[in-house]
């Protein structure tokens, strides 16, 4: 059991947080972002610098951190009388932090995030371009909402976990969105070009929406946790769906209008993928089994939803490996193990 109560005020606020699941929050975006900059590539003679590319990968992965840190910091807001009775070790049940405190960090963030996602927007002189040109303010703010729908009116409802993945289908479509900032006149000449985002963004929409769903079982526990641990595992083959459906590999997949991601990907970058992703699926497996196969108790399922966490990065390793976006799959990599190791001394959910 993590002792959560040693430290003084930088572990409470860092506990506000969920630093193992934060480290896997730019994981959407980072993923988003390799698709938009491999269809500039391909469509267009736009190229970034390598200052450029660490900077705007740097930015994309703070604006996602900053909403993933202020939805956390809200849900125990809204949480307090709960955690009170179940979690009283929490920063703020315990008076480590003030609920006031924990509104300011939470609207600190927040607005970091519209913030950077302004400034970029202004900068790049898209907000001059008509409303797509606003695709990347409108895309954060839209999900800063989605947080606030979750944790405040629909956390206890059967269709709680369907926000939480829509939180994090938002945080992939910030990274696509620099698609539409950096070549607005790309995006606006070929509207079809989003259609590929879409499709690998529900595959982690129902990922994140199957862990959501078994995280909810971690304080009593209960067989409706076994069913949402299948789920997840089914979930986190998707990047093979793609793969086989013609979105990542085959000429086909132009029929649909997606064929975008099949001239990106590489015989080399599918390949290894398709080994990847079988890797992460055997993977999470091994994390989920003891929920998959017996009366799983309470910890054992937050060992699972811990397991699941580091699994939205991984998936997102097997796309960006996919689409040969070979050096955003080895950050993902340094993030997933940064997780790992963070979690043997914070909690993730």
């Amino acid at each position: 059991m993590i002792d959560s109560r040693a430290g003084g005020r930088w572990r409470a606020h860092l506990e506000l947080v969920r630093p193992p699941a934060l480290l896997t929050a730019g994981a959407d975006s980072l993923t988003g972002w390799g698709w938009a900059l491999g269809v500039m590539s391909m469509k267009s003679d736009e190229h970034l610098s390598l200052i450029g590319l660490c900077l705007l990968s740097l930015v994309f992965i703070m604006i996602s951190g900053s909403i993933y840190a202020a939805g956390m910091c809200t849900n125990d807001i809204f949480d307090a009388e709960e955690d009170q009775r179940d979690r009283p070790f929490r920063p703020i049940p315990s008076g480590r932090v003030s609920l006031k405190m924990a509104w300011r960090l939470a609207l600190s963030l927040q607005a970091l995030a519209i913030g950077l996602a302004l400034l970029i927007s202004v900068t790049q002189g898209t907000v001059d371009s008509g409303l797509l040109g606003w695709s990347l303010f409108a895309t954060v703010s839209a999900t800063v909402i989605a947080t606030y729908l979750y944790n405040r009116l629909f956390k206890e409802s059967v269709i709680a976990p369907l926000f939480m993945g829509l939180c994090r289908l938002g945080n992939f479509w910030i990274g696509a969105s620099a698609l539409v900032v950096l070549s607005p006149q790309l995006a606006a000449a070929d509207p079809s070009l989003l259609w590929t985002p879409i499709a690998l963004s529900c595959g982690t929409f129902l990922y994140v929406s199957a862990l959501t769903a078994m995280s909810r079982f971690e304080v009593e526990g209960g067989r409706g946790a076994r069913w949402c641990a299948w789920a997840l595992l089914l979930a986190s083959t998707h990047p093979l769906w793609w793969m086989g459906s013609g979105l990542l590999g085959r000429p086909e997949g132009a029929a649909i209008g997606l064929g975008v991601a099949t001239e990106l990907s590489g015989a080399i970058g599918l390949s290894v993928a398709i080994g990847l992703s079988v890797m992460v699926s055997l993977w999470i497996f091994k994390g989920l089994r003891p929920v998959l196969l017996s009366e799983a108790m309470p910890a054992e399922i937050e060992r699972a939803v811990g397991v699941g966490i580091r699994g939205v990065a991984l998936t997102n390793l097997v796309l960006c490996v996919a689409l040969e976006a070979w050096w955003l799959a080895l950050l993902l990599a340094c993030m997933t193990w940064g997780a790992g190791r963070v979690g043997r001394w914070f909690y993730a959910t």
